[in-house]
């Protein structure tokens, strides 16, 4: 890593004003041996004893320059960074290769602006890159759990491309803070799970694998509100959300999702303390994938006895959540849905010590 900075205090006119220059250099590499399921000569082959070895490599190489200045009551942050990356992923039995070696621009500009006492606002633009694993990449198909079914990567998948804006209003007075936010990101090359039906021998198979699935649009909006003193910390959040995907044949999804969470714990004299949290989250429905709403409570009671020994009794899950989620196919002829019980619900006496 190499890195320079150069600072002013008073640089026409600019309060602060700071430079920062890097450049990094990242070098990673794994290496793994899978059980495996492949297809040859016509026939499936599903066996334990059916193994290969995978190595994969990735290089970045990323300069970075960061500059931040001020004045009165204004703030200016940015950062321009262009990441050169490639990859590499080849396997003992297999002689395709690959090597994916692309520029993707990253960075953020960021504008913070101090009002009258306890408010101020920050507007805020966000490119950022996410790229695929080397799971996600890798061809092989191989097993999971469940007979007639496997994972096999995609290596022509490509990052994707996020650009976010937002801008939030904070308020402070005394105990009390809070924090309105409206934003909109959009993501272009969507990485998202889906499968395939294949017919082999009059035998069904199901093969789950990752897609660029396209392009969409997310607006948020949320509310959260905090309340901190010598007994009380409490918080409460409100998210509502709007999403719309376009795969790249055209097929378009629209959804509203909102969730509210709040925690809070209040201490007593004596060594008493008590904890609840709370969620509710609606259904979420996403291109290929949706998921139901659930609510999630837990709540805890705590006796310290000293500093060193306390007792509690906790109740997880109090609702016992129950999940059902759907994958479609990539031509959403046929979707899958499969339910999850978490079963956690539970309460807990115990006691802890510390030393």
């Amino acid at each position: 890593m190499l890195s320079g900075k150069f600072s002013d205090k008073d640089f026409c006119g600019v309060d602060n004003l700071e430079a920062d220059f890097s450049l990094d250099a990242t070098l990673s590499k794994n290496k793994d041996r899978y059980e495996a399921a492949t297809y040859i000569n016509e026939e499936w082959v599903d066996s334990t004893s059916y193994r290969e070895n995978f190595q994969y490599i990735r290089l970045v190489v990323s300069p970075t320059a960061k500059a931040k200045w001020s004045r009165e009551n204004i703030t200016l942050s940015g950062s321009l960074s262009p990441q050169y990356f490639t990859d590499k992923l080849t396997s003992d039995a297999h002689t395709e290769s690959f090597d994916v070696g692309r520029i993707d621009l990253t960075g953020f500009i960021h504008a913070n602006f101090d009002l009258k006492k306890g408010h101020s606002i920050n507007l805020s633009l966000d490119r950022n890159i996410a790229r695929p694993s080397y799971l996600n990449l890798c061809w092989f198909q191989r097993n999971t759990s469940k007979v007639g079914e496997y994972i096999q990567g995609n290596p022509s998948l490509t990052p994707t491309a996020s650009n976010k804006f937002g801008i939030d209003y904070f308020f402070t007075k005394g105990h009390f803070s809070s924090r309105f936010q409206l934003g909109h990101r959009y993501e272009k090359d969507r990485i998202e799970y889906t499968f395939s039906e294949d017919n082999v021998d009059e035998n069904h198979y199901r093969v789950y694998t990752w897609i660029n699935a396209g392009y969409s649009n997310t607006s948020n909006a949320s509310l959260a509100v905090k309340w901190h003193d010598e007994h009380l910390n409490a918080e409460i959040r409100g998210n509502l959300n709007y999403y719309k995907g376009v795969t790249k044949s055209g097929q378009t999804s629209e959804s509203f999702d909102y969730d509210i969470r709040a925690n809070a714990s209040y201490s007593l004299k004596g060594g008493w303390l008590f904890q609840a949290s709370a969620a509710y989250q609606s259904k979420i429905i996403r291109t290929y994938y949706s998921m139901t709403g659930y609510v999630d409570c837990d709540v805890r009671i705590e006796k310290k006895f000293g500093r060193n020994i306390s007792v509690f009794l906790e109740g997880r899950d109090l609702f016992d959540r129950v999940i059902e989620t759907t994958t479609c196919s990539m031509d959403f002829s046929y979707c899958r849905i499969e339910e999850y019980e978490y079963n956690r619900r539970a309460f807990v006496l115990g006691a802890s010590f510390s030393f």
